[in-house]
């Protein structure tokens, strides 16, 4: 027996939810917000640290954005 997989047409592989690139970043972006909140409630003498992730997650999420919109293929509307 061949250990056969069924591929969809075009021999492409299966596209998983979750598996882009995006996904991860925004994964990334939560769990630096999750951390800073965390840093705050429990240990607030660490303020400092999470104003710094808190700007490093919205440096990313500008990053995403102006690569989002400079190469898509539509004009930046509301679509």
């Amino acid at each position: 027996m061949s250990d056969r997989r069924i591929r969809p047409a075009g021999g492409r592989r299966w596209a998983v939810a979750g598996s882009c690139d995006h996904s991860r970043v925004e994964f990334l972006n939560f769990l630096l917000i999750f951390a800073a909140g965390y840093l705050v409630f429990q240990k607030p003498d660490r303020e400092r640290l999470a104003f710094t992730l808190l700007v490093v997650s919205t440096m990313i999420m500008a990053f995403v954005f102006f690569v989002g919109t400079r190469t898509s293929v539509l004009p930046p509307f509301n679509y």
